[in-house]
């Protein structure tokens, strides 16, 4: 949303690749390197707290430098965000209790 870069974890799968241990883009620039073999399909994992998760497949095609730019999107910390009101609907019991001092309010969708 900001442009700036998110410090993310890359994970690039193939079955010419074994697995190895989790690389991380640059913090400051947003960027990861990688060598890939030509001719091959690659998936591609971005993982970043509170974002969404990126996962695509690509293909390096010839040998030149491939450059490819990915916005990661937020994950929503209201549930109820998306929702329309015809969506929820709110049920508030409250009842005189000398034992809890708290009332409980529960959302559904409907």
């Amino acid at each position: 949303m900001t442009g700036d870069p998110v410090y993310s974890e890359v994970e690039i799968a193939s079955p010419l690749l074994y697995q190895v241990d989790p690389r991380y883009n640059d913090p400051e620039t947003g960027r990861y390197t990688r060598l890939l073999e030509s001719g091959e399909s690659y998936n591609l994992i971005i993982t970043a707290d509170n974002y969404q998760i990126v996962d695509t497949t690509f293909e390096i095609t010839g040998d030149t430098l491939m450059v490819m730019d990915f916005a990661l999107e937020p994950v929503s910390v209201d549930p109820f965000s998306n929702m329309q009101p015809s969506e929820y609907k709110i049920m508030l019991e409250c009842y005189p209790n000398p034992f809890n001092d708290e009332t409980v309010i529960l959302i559904f969708k409907q």
